[in-house]
């Protein structure tokens, strides 16, 4: 599978705004972008043929919401999200996280996780990082990459901070320039239980790097990446 990529066409130097393409093994699309929004697996509406005239390369669905109708159940038997919604470009979706604080008098969070009170039918839903991406059912590889140009001479740091459940068959956090690649085994143990990884004195001399972090994951590895960070060092 390809990986999900981002390509930086043009950087405004005073305010850092970006404009640029990701690229997934669904299709690519321009960012920044206006994203049709199909919560609960389709865009009211609108057909997936009519998004595609109208130049959508992505749509956002909602876990919350596909957990709780048709459920997961169901879309895995449609034979998963892609097919359920007769749509071949990217999905990006939610995790169910803002539920968490837009639907605060229906949940009640604890340590392990969020349990919501349907609005649906008043029925009690527990979901936690670990189910959010349970759905998956099966192994996948994930590569998010940012390449960088026009960087002074000298040594970097790169890090980030992740938490999750551990056991993927392999996980980085991954650094190349034009002397190789540095990596960093990124090894989690448990929800909430949050971790940094850094890779120091990355040597760059002509200017040019690529960042990212690279995963092979087993059916039911779930976690959270976050506050990537990439400096020149003092």
């Amino acid at each position: 599978m390809p990986a999900i990529t981002y390509e930086l066409i043009k950087q405004d130097e005073a305010t850092g705004a970006r404009a640029g393409i990701i690229h997934t093994p669904h299709g690519s699309f321009p960012t920044p972008i206006f994203m049709p929004v199909g919560t609960q697996g389709s865009v009211k509406g609108v057909s997936p043929e009519e998004l595609k005239e109208l130049g959508a390369g992505i749509v956002l669905s909602n876990t919350y919401h596909l957990f709780l109708r048709p459920g997961s159940q169901l879309v895995k038997e449609a034979g998963g999200l892609h097919k359920f919604m007769k749509w071949d470009g990217a999905i990006l979706t939610d995790s169910g996280g803002f539920q968490v604080f837009s639907l605060g008098d229906l949940r009640k969070i604890t340590e392990e996780g969020v349990t919501f009170r349907s609005h649906i039918d008043g029925s009690r839903k527990f979901l936690s990082s670990q189910k959010s991406v349970s759905a998956a059912d099966k192994g996948f590889k994930f590569k998010a990459t940012q390449s960088f140009t026009g960087l002074k001479d000298g040594k970097y740091t790169v890090s980030c901070w992740t938490q999750g459940g551990g056991g993927q068959h392999y996980y980085t956090l991954m650094v190349q320039t034009s002397k190789g690649e540095q990596s960093a085994v990124i090894a989690d143990t448990g929800w909430n239980d949050w971790h940094q990884w850094v890779i120091r004195d990355v040597e760059i001399k002509d200017g040019k790097a690529t960042i990212g972090i690279d995963m092979v994951a087993n059916a039911g590895n779930w976690g959270s990446i976050d506050d990537v960070e990439f400096y020149l060092q003092e």
